[in-house]
């Protein structure tokens, strides 16, 4: 019975955790430049990713605008490797209802099941430069978004 209610005490400290980011990036600067972004069109090739402070050693995005594909670029050492990929459409924001996203996709087979629950969705907020906000999907039509990122072609 013990572990049980640390069990639960552990996965209600995480969903208030999560509650209280998203809230904060939901009051953000970057959100509400997120929300006069535009759908990006055309976007293929390597755009170039930041997100701050630290970028864990992410470069950037690979997209394919022929199959609606792409994949992570990251450097490893001295190597760079492509690794989570996903499959890009255009949507309806999850939590901005009325802003035309791409959404990036990762819930695809080639992925371990926990990137099934990430949804990164991308406006253009310049010529050439986007911005990025990652959701998680646990709580159906609640998601949480943890960060906002950039990406430059």
């Amino acid at each position: 019975m013990i572990i049980l209610i640390h069990l639960f005490l552990m996965v209600l400290a995480v969903l208030l955790l999560l509650i209280f980011r998203t809230i904060q990036l939901n009051h953000s600067p970057d959100q509400k430049l997120f929300e006069k972004g535009t759908l990006p069109s055309n976007l293929n090739g390597f755009s170039k990713g930041n997100v701050f402070p630290s970028n864990f050693g992410w470069k950037g995005k690979i997209f394919d605008s022929n199959t609606n594909l792409g994949i992570n670029l990251f450097r490893i050492g001295q190597k760079q490797k492509e690794q989570f990929p996903f499959e890009t459409y255009a949507a309806k924001g999850l939590t901005d209802k009325n802003l035309d996203v791409l959404a990036i996709d990762y819930n695809i087979p080639q992925n371990f099941f926990l990137l099934h629950l990430i949804l990164d969705e991308l406006v253009q907020v310049e010529p050439n430069k986007y911005l990025g906000k990652l959701q998680l999907k646990i709580i159906p039509s609640y998601p949480f978004t943890l960060i906002f990122f950039r990406l430059e072609q």
